[in-house]
């Protein structure tokens, strides 16, 4: 968690200084007008046509019907841990890392091998053409991102350097902003946007030139302080859906839950919810009263009506804006409470099921009980009339969870082996692909996992689903998978890239986590770092030709 010094007034200002770039945004709003363009790769410029906030023309489009295809008239809208026994394990891929009625239960292992089309073979993407990704970035950015790459595939930078950092930030100024300045300039640029919404809008515009939209983070996680401070983290999160709304900067928004609640407050709901039979028993219509909770004290119980009030603030301006907001999955220990948040959310917002829905939970498919969630969440909205909607993500905490399990003396709620983990996300991803095809679901694909990328492709041509059906997105971090992600936007698909923003000290727990934790990731970047490479090598070639 980050200790906010001056609390209160650092992230009032912050909140402020994003409301005050209101007419900065304005000014800029004809530079940073979104276009698609899918030719002229991750650096490319050519202006085309504008590109509504949201899914892709999806504000100004035609509707779909459940299976994607555009219609011809209208336009569209605006429990406990485990105890089975933990193993050494083989570490995971980490990843950003997501009715009216029920479809079929799919639990085997998800192996589509037909398209549509009548084609033997399963969907694959072209993900080996490094001047049509890269094509369009300066050599300097070019380089830097090999470098930073490179080195992330240390293991004494991943191991070593988030530790040495947090050493600096307790020292001197003298020595404290020369190493704040060198991780700016190099891990911080690379994987996010920018100090501010402003910063990270003109970062993003080469992506969204080539018809790529963005999830925007305000990306303070686990903040420790005076109470306004988590009403200040909301009011930038509704700052961020207004503004990028208006100047049509994109995608989706995004949010922490520990940003606007005390962690102690979220651990000690997800323990009654566990110690009392589930979400299901303590609250099956999802009401969300704090009343249903047991066993908090009165101080307690203020505190999460606050939370709640809060997190429904975000949500109603996602929805009264049109802008899809993602809760973010966060550690295991608190993770209950943030479902049951999620869920709540969703039956408020996601009430039409003619349209892509609003809220979005995260499911951890590196968890051992992340297909029940799933189920879970199918149930709630086929009972409740809601279009259940879930980002899928492999996860971002494995080592705290393992360590912390060990430290406590229960079974650890990840899965032992990661042919386990690829198993979940596959299966889960075919469940809900499912799921859209009977229009009660929308679900976003947030992985650099080509495998599950293909699969997915696969089984959407299998149910018939058209490649831009507003209901499926994939997604992947900002600064890594972009031959992936153009890959897919080219074949037609919606796609997304995962922005985090804020100034460097509140945004270094999630970069230090997003090292230490994605080091598969990052190890497996290598084919990104040779695609890097091949881009180089050609511009050498060209000029000396």
């Amino acid at each position: 968690m980050t200790k906010v010094s001056g609390g209160v007034k650092q992230l009032y200002q912050f909140s402020v200084s994003s409301r005050n770039s209101w007419e900065q945004l304005q000014q800029a709003k004809e530079q940073l007008q979104p276009s698609r363009n899918l030719h002229a790769g991750i650096g490319g410029r050519k202006k085309t046509a504008p590109l509504l906030l949201g899914v892709p023309n999806r504000l100004a489009a035609k509707p779909y019907n459940a299976v994607g295809g555009k219609t011809a008239e209208g336009s569209a809208r605006g429990s406990t841990p485990t105890t089975t026994t933990t193993t050494s394990a083989t570490s995971h891929s980490n990843e950003l890392t997501t009715a009216s009625a029920v479809a079929p239960s799919n639990q085997e292992v998800f192996a589509s091998s037909k398209v549509a089309s009548g084609n033997n073979s399963r969907k694959r993407l072209q993900v080996n053409n490094s001047a049509a990704t890269y094509g369009a970035l300066s050599t300097i950015e070019l380089i830097r991102s090999y470098l930073v790459l490179k080195m992330a595939q240390i293991p004494f930078v991943a191991n070593v350097g988030p530790k040495i950092f947090s050493t600096t930030q307790q020292l001197p100024t003298l020595i404290r902003q020369p190493a704040n300045f060198v991780v700016k300039k190099t891990f911080f640029e690379q994987f996010c946007g920018g100090e501010s919404l402003v910063e990270a809008v003109a970062a993003t515009q080469r992506l969204r030139d080539s018809g790529i939209s963005c999830i925007f983070d305000y990306a303070a996680e686990g903040l420790v302080g005076e109470e306004n401070v988590y009403d200040a983290a909301a009011s930038v999160v509704e700052s961020t859906i207004l503004q990028a709304r208006d100047i049509g900067a994109g995608g989706f928004s995004c949010i922490k839950v520990s940003a606007v609640s005390p962690m102690s407050v979220l651990e000690k709901v997800t323990l009654a919810i566990q110690e009392n039979g589930g979400i299901a028993r303590i609250d099956p219509e999802l009401s969300l009263d704090p009343k249903n909770i047991p066993n908090l004290t009165e101080a307690e119980a203020a505190e999460w009506e606050r939370v709640i009030s809060r997190l429904d603030r975000v949500c109603k301006a996602a929805h009264d804006k049109g802008v899809p907001i993602l809760i973010d999955a966060e550690q295991y220990y608190v993770q209950e409470a943030i479902e049951y948040l999620s869920l709540g959310m969703q039956k408020r917002y996601n009430r039409d099921m003619h349209s892509p829905a609003i809220v979005y939970t995260t499911v951890q498919c590196y968890l051992k009980l992340a297909s029940d969630r799933v189920e879970q969440g199918i149930s709630f909205g086929a009972n409740l009339d809601f279009k259940y909607a879930a980002k899928l993500v492999r996860g971002a905490y494995m080592v705290f969870e393992r360590r912390v399990a060990a430290e406590k003396g229960y079974a650890s709620p990840v899965f032992d082996r990661i042919e386990e983990t690829h198993k979940c996300y596959n299966n889960i991803a075919a469940r809900m692909i499912n799921q859209v095809s009977h229009n009660s679901a929308s679900v976003m694909f947030a992985t650099h996992n080509l495998d599950s990328m293909e699969r997915a492709a696969t089984e959407m041509a299998e149910k018939q689903l058209h490649a831009s059906n507003p209901n499926v997105y994939f997604a992947q971090l900002y600064g890594m998978g972009d031959s992936m992600t153009m890959a897919l936007a080219k074949e037609g698909y919606n796609t997304c890239k995962y922005v985090p923003f804020g100034p460097v000290q509140e945004v270094m727990p999630y970069l230090t986590r997003r090292i230490e934790e994605n080091r598969d990731i990052l190890g497996g970047a290598s084919k990104e770092v040779g695609l890097f490479g091949e881009e180089l090598k050609r511009r050498v070639l060209l000029k000396a030709a």
